[in-house]
């Protein structure tokens, strides 16, 4: 007799066996985090499904809705996250069914950030694909340093003490910077914020659209914003970049840029922001410092503040217009570590 497969809203779902769920797909610090905080990372209840077999939870799926802006044009979207299916329950086709959730969404363009084997496989499904965007680094330690750059021919003790008199350098003139039109701000007005982006939008790029509502929800609400940090640098009186950076409770964690936006032609504006973000991650002893790029001008002034590629990311996307997917593959990307589920992935679980 064939096993009854039904697809279920996860909030109708047998808590305690979606609990094991999470367990065996992410660990159990983000298990607690999807179980406490799941509405508020979906931005609701309805926007996560469960597979059931004979009863039994099989498998996850979420979304997380979005809008984009793409050449002034407000696109509705979504980012599809935590695909999973146990083990013993593989083979099913249950991977399609929760994934067909996430094409029936009432979006137009549905997106996600895949790793080299999730890539591959949606490819194959018709999904398009990019990689032209990658996290870049600053380590803001010795020992970040010894990690992440290893050098040749030069035994490891050369190494280390020649790398420890280039940090001890780069770090003194780091940690007292001082900021020249950047300043931090305890409650920042979002629309002061959105201001920022609407002024600043590029056209010829696909971001976020980054108005109160959303800046809201993604940080003012997020279950974690007193971990945030937020800047503002501004000219004459008038803002003309922000940037949201998390600096999470564990010792020696990263400085994440979550967020950061405003106008890219202003480059001493754009310098003295990133400058004023690591001094202050140094200040609190951070490990490193963390910023998705995507942008040629955002890359140009991370490199000139010291930060390093680190990790590749790829996008991948489908829209349910033929013209607009044709737009997104040649569009400017602009996405950031506050975009999906990449902070949820990299910090909340500790």
């Amino acid at each position: 007799m064939d096993a009854r497969i039904e697809i279920i809203e996860a909030e109708n779902a047998d808590v305690s066996q979606l609990a094991v769920l999470f367990d065996e797909a992410y660990g159990p610090g983000k298990r607690r985090f999807l179980m406490e905080h799941g509405d508020w990372v979906h931005r609701g209840p309805g926007n996560r499904w469960v597979a059931l077999v004979d009863g039994a939870v099989a498998g996850y799926r979420g979304i997380i809705p979005a809008t984009c802006m793409l050449g002034g044009e407000v696109l509705p979207a979504v980012w599809a996250m935590n695909l999973y299916v146990l083990r013993e329950f593989r083979g099913r086709g249950l991977q399609r069914l929760l994934d067909q959730r996430v094409r029936d969404a009432a979006a137009e363009v549905r997106m996600s950030f895949p790793g080299e084997v999730g890539a591959a496989i949606y490819e194959k499904q018709g999904y398009s694909l990019r990689q032209d965007l990658a996290e870049w680094r600053l380590p803001l330690s010795p020992i970040a340093y010894w990690r992440e750059r290893s050098g040749t021919g030069l035994s490891l003790t050369a190494r280390r003490a020649l790398l420890s008199a280039r940090v001890a350098a780069r770090q003194f003139r780091a940690r007292n910077y001082r900021t020249r039109r950047t300043e931090l701000v305890d409650s920042p007005d979002l629309r002061v914020l959105e201001d920022v982006f609407h002024r600043h939008a590029d056209p010829s790029q696909v971001t976020t659209l980054r108005d109160a509502a959303f800046l809201g929800w993604r940080y003012q609400a997020a279950p974690y914003s007193r971990e945030l940090l937020f800047y503002v640098t501004s000219l004459r009186g008038r803002p003309t970049h922000y940037a949201v950076v998390r600096h999470t409770a564990v010792s020696s964690a990263p400085a994440r840029v979550l967020d950061l936006f405003g106008d890219f032609d202003d480059e001493e504006g754009l310098d003295d922001l990133l400058r004023t973000i690591v001094r202050d991650a140094i200040h609190r002893d951070r490990d490193h410092a963390s910023i998705l790029v995507s942008s040629p001008r955002l890359e140009s002034a991370a490199r000139g503040v010291n930060f390093h590629r680190f990790n590749q990311y790829r996008f991948r996307w489908s829209a349910t217009d033929p013209q607009v997917d044709a737009r997104i593959s040649q569009a400017g990307l602009y996405w950031v570590l506050g975009d999906s589920d990449n902070d949820f992935q990299a910090a909340s679980f500790r």
